[in-house]
């Protein structure tokens, strides 16, 4: 079971990737598609590790975060820059594909950990309140302090993940109606 639908999810992730490397201009609706899967397949193989592996979700947010960190320096010593506004070659492109999916997976692992070690529930607990607010600093102090527009974009990309797992977690109700 889990293999064959993981191994699905790998499928249509490759061919999705394939579709956004066989294009010669920037095309809305493929790049929305591509940005789904990399945050499907990101978020999936931070969760592969904790419950496969058993890895404590600590260790998975620290390896995914050494990726992203690594995939950022290399991407940088090659390409002089990790500006996502300079993708204009498939090297550079595939860079950014695998930063975006590292920044998925640590931003992902982060979000468990928080739901789970620190015991913050979804919604009602805070966790929404805690990740609307990290996200808003980010924001803030790229707006107001002069940070990096580069380094905000990353952080956002990470620290939006929690943020929207958070959105997409309804409340439980208190009263069951059943």
């Amino acid at each position: 079971g889990v293999v064959l639908v993981g191994g699905g999810i790998g499928l249509v992730f490759l061919a999705i990737l394939a579709l956004q490397f066989s294009l010669r201009s920037y095309n809305t609706w493929t790049y929305w598609l591509t940005v789904v899967a990399v945050s499907v397949v990101g978020t999936e193989v931070g969760n592969g590790l904790h419950t496969e592996l058993s890895l404590p979700y600590l260790a998975v947010a620290a390896l995914y975060l050494a990726v992203l960190a690594a995939v950022l320096v290399t991407w940088r010593a090659s390409e002089k820059t990790v500006s996502p506004r300079s993708i204009c070659t498939p090297r550079r492109e595939m860079f950014f594909w695998a930063a975006a999916m590292a920044a998925f997976a640590v931003g992902g692992a982060v979000g468990h950990l928080t739901t789970r070690a620190f015991q913050l529930g979804f919604f009602q607990q805070g966790y929404l309140a805690l990740w609307a607010a990290v996200t808003g600093l980010t924001a803030l102090a790229w707006w107001r302090s002069r940070l990096n527009p580069v380094l905000a974009f990353w952080s956002a990309f990470v620290v939006t993940r929690p943020l929207a797992a958070a959105i997409a977690q309804p409340p439980r109700p208190s009263i069951c109606w059943l």
